[in-house]
Order: structure tokens, then sequence, then C-alpha cells
């Protein structure tokens, strides 16, 4: 947490991942310190069948078009004066990086981003046009993400981590902030994992307002580290990932971390073997109901996989 001031949360890394310790509390504290500077987003009634009610967080109407923008906003909102001068720095395939752009020319300060060679052009013209210094490395995210470390060393920024960040995740976790508050009759929850900061800030805040509450992040059989590294007991690659290009252009690799919730169990529901869970599809993200039935989908699309919080430890 180099160049942050009072970040009220402790970071550290024992083997098999980077544990972040987060309370409900640092998410309230990032609400409060990035109102005014996103969009409180709607939850909007979706008619998907299956006799339930169902919304959608309209986070694609949230400034630049993504949830990101919430953690790059409480991240820069923690920088000291020596952080803000030396400016930030980040990785991103586009979404994270338009974000901390923002971020950096609201708060005065300079941003570098990261972004692979293969990243789309419109969203590196984005960037760009928000006043971010872009730098292209590497075919793919993960090259651009193994060229980081290099980058920040010669630099000397501040790093503003797309996930494993403690300000990030908390930023994150506005969005299940907002859903506890905006709706606290709910009874389940679906939310995408990527690299896991949106999934795990918004469990935390909707299991503090909402103890009663289900909370299930999904990934798509095709590419589904988490559930992989779970069974596994650590991180490691999913052996249904199917090396294709993501709509960014890059290729998607295991990035998840373990954090501080305790409350976290690891699903799926397989062709081979049938698991005591039940998925949703990932195209369901952020929508929020009473019971969440998986919708049959052909055999390429594959199926989807569920991390669902309850009272058990993992």
């Amino acid at each position: 947490m180099e160049g942050r001031k009072g970040a009220g949360v402790a970071v550290r890394g024992p083997a098999g991942g980077t544990v972040l310790e987060i309370s409900a509390r640092d998410v309230l504290a990032a609400h409060r310190r990035i109102a005014g500077r996103i969009w409180p987003t709607p939850l909007m009634p979706a008619d998907i069948g299956g006799g339930r009610p169902v919304h959608l967080k309209l986070e694609c109407w949230q400034r630049t078009g993504s949830f990101k923008v919430r953690g790059a906003m409480n991240a820069m909102s923690l920088l000291d004066g020596e952080g803000r001068r030396r400016g930030v720095i980040a990785v991103s395939a586009g979404n994270h990086a338009q974000g901390v752009a923002l971020a950096a020319a609201e708060a005065g300060t300079s941003a570098l981003i990261v972004m692979p060679e293969n990243a789309s052009r419109v969203k590196v013209e984005a960037v760009r046009a928000l006043g971010a210094e872009v730098r292209l490395v590497g075919r793919d995210y993960d090259e651009a993400e193994l060229a980081l470390p290099t980058v920040q060393a010669e630099t000397g920024r501040a790093l503003v981590h797309p996930f494993a960040d403690p300000a990030v995740v908390a930023g994150q976790g506005t969005v299940g902030l907002e859903i506890a508050l905006e709706r606290p009759t709910v009874r389940q929850v679906v939310i995408p994992v990527g690299g896991g900061g949106l999934a795990v800030g918004s469990a935390i805040a909707l299991k503090a307002l909402l103890p009663g509450v289900r909370v299930y992040g999904v990934q798509t059989e095709a590419s589904a580290p988490v559930v992989a590294s779970y069974r596994a007991g650590g991180t490691c690659a999913s052996p249904t990932v199917r090396r294709s290009p993501t709509a960014s252009g890059a290729t998607r690799r295991t990035r998840w971390w373990r954090c501080a919730l305790r409350t976290s169990t690891v699903s799926s529901r397989s062709r081979r073997r049938r698991w005591p869970a039940r998925c949703a599809s990932s195209s369901a993200s952020s929508a929020s109901s009473r019971r969440v039935r998986a919708p049959r989908r052909s055999p390429r699309s594959g199926r989807a996989c569920c991390l669902r919080t309850s009272r058990r430890r993992p």
C-alpha cells in the first residue's frame, strides 16, 4: 500500500495467493468517499423466464461503461501527496484502464496504462482521450501483466491493481452495497467472477447487511479457473480452459486470489459429475432474484459454474 493514506486494511501474501482482509466498513467508507464521483446505477426488472422476479444491475450505464471506475476512484482518493506526485500505473485490456485514466485525470495526477498489443483499438484510444499514457506491451494480457513490475520499477509509479488491491475491491463492493440498500428483500445475487474484485467486495457488503442472502459467483464451464483452484486447494489453471480470445482479444488465465472472506465454497455442475449446487448463466451477471435456475444451453456454449457464499468454511 505504498503511497496510500489511511487504507485501513491489511495485505499479506502467503503461499497460495494474496490474502486481502477487507470488512464491510471498508466498503461503506469507499461508498462515502466516491459519492458524487460515480453514478448509482439502477436495478432494472428483466424478463428472462422461469416465473421468478429478476433484476439486473446496469453497470453498463456507469461512467466509462463499467463498474471498474468505482475501484479506481476509491484507490485514487487514498493516494497521498507523494503518490500523486509520482503518478499511477495499471495494467488492463480496457475497462480498468479507462477507470484509472478518468480517476487520475480528476485527481490531478498522471496515469500510465500498460495494455497488450491486441487490446481493442477503441479502448486504447478511449484511454488516451482521458489523458493517460498508454504503453503497449506483450501479445496478450498475460504478457502485459508479466511486464508490469519491470515498467513500474522503471517509472516509480504507484500501482493500482485491477483486483488484488484492497482499495479497489472495497470500491467494487459498492455495487453490492447499492443492491442491498435498494432491495433489502433480495434472496439471491449472481455476480460474474473474473479477477474476483467485484464478487468479493460485493459479497462482503451483501452478507454484512443481509446475512440471509446467497451470493453466487459464476464462470462459464469453458473458463472456470476459480472452481479448479478451490478443488486443488491452491491457484491453478482450469483444465477446461479453451485458449480462445476474450472480448478484448486477450487470453484468459488464472487470476484468482484467496481473500479473507471466510464463507466461500465452490461447486459446479459438469457433464461427468453432478455437484450439489444451483448454477446460473453468466449472461445473468449482477442479477438478483429469489431463486436462480440455469437455462438450457447448447453443448458448445458450455454451462456455468458457481462460487457460492454460505455459512460453512471452505
